[in-house]
């Protein structure tokens, strides 16, 4: 595994002249704000977590619930969620970009199917990918992400799909 460099986007106000550098901004700020969501949810209910991209109106984290999880996770349950991702954004967690080749993944993410089926079928054998790592949370990603979870200031969920209840 070997660290590297990375740049971050910085938020200023050029980003007001040009409205594509804002919506860029805007994916960036959503997609680490993914991270801290997969990041709670890692700490409130153990779960295996497959991946959580921005998208036009926000950001989702597809995960699997563990066995042994009782109930439902539903509106009761917002207030741990977004409580545990503040503390994450007070932890000034930075992410840093590591490159892993696909045997160093297959063996880091062993314990979660949903990572290495992804890993199999879209990393060629030999090649290697991007993690990022963010205090505990280390997810397959190729970023780019803010500097670091004190960026995000404000967090909230509005809604839990629950399209397909599926335990490990």
């Amino acid at each position: 595994m070997t660290t590297q460099k990375v740049f971050f986007v910085s938020f200023s106000f050029s980003f007001l002249i040009d409205p594509s550098l804002m919506l860029l901004a805007q994916m960036v700020y959503w997609h680490s704000s993914a991270h801290m969501l997969g990041e709670a949810c890692e700490r409130c209910f153990g779960v295996h977590l497959e991946h959580g991209p921005p998208t036009e109106d926000g950001f989702f984290y597809d995960m699997r619930l563990p066995a042994d999880f009782k109930g439902t996770v539903n509106e009761e349950l917002y207030p741990a969620l977004v409580s545990t991702a503040n503390k994450i954004a007070g932890e000034k967690q930075n992410f840093e970009r590591l490159s892993m080749t696909k045997e160093e993944l297959l063996e880091m993410f062993k314990y979660n199917n949903l990572k290495t089926y992804f890993i199999n079928s879209k990393i060629a054998d030999g090649a290697s990918s991007t993690v990022y790592r963010c205090g505990p949370l280390i997810d397959l990603c190729m970023g780019p992400h803010i500097t670091n979870t004190s960026r995000v200031k404000a967090f909230t969920i509005y809604k839990v799909c629950l399209l397909n209840m599926v335990h490990f």
